[in-house]
C-alpha cells in the first residue's frame, strides 16, 4: 500500500535534514567566516521554511538569529601580531 503523496514527504523531510546540516556547517564557520556563516544559515532558514513549511517553526527562527548574530559580532578591524624580541647582551 502507498499512500498518496509519500514520497514527496520522505523527500521533504530528507532535504529538511540536509539543510539542518548546512546551517549546522554556517554556525561552525561563524569565528572564522563569519559573513559567509551568515548567508549560508540565512539560505538554510529559508530553504527550511519552504521545504517543512510549518514543522519549521522552531529551526528557521533560530536560523535567522544565528545568522543575524554571526553578521553583527564579525570582527571589522584588523588585529596586527607584534612580537617583541630582546637583545642578546
Amino acid at each position: 500500500m502507498n499512500a498518496e503523496g509519500a514520497g514527496t514527504v520522505v523527500w521533504l523531510g530528507w532535504s529538511a535534514l540536509g539543510l539542518s546540516l548546512l546551517g549546522l556547517v554556517g554556525a561552525a564557520l561563524s569565528l572564522a567566516r563569519p559573513i559567509l556563516a551568515a548567508v549560508i544559515m540565512l539560505l538554510a532558514a529559508i530553504a527550511i521554511l519552504i521545504s517543512i513549511s510549518l514543522f519549521a517553526v522552531i529551526a528557521t527562527p533560530l536560523f535567522l538569529i544565528a545568522a543575524l548574530l554571526a553578521f553583527l559580532g564579525r570582527n571589522t578591524r584588523q588585529e596586527g601580531i607584534t612580537v617583541q624580541t630582546r637583545a642578546r647582551t
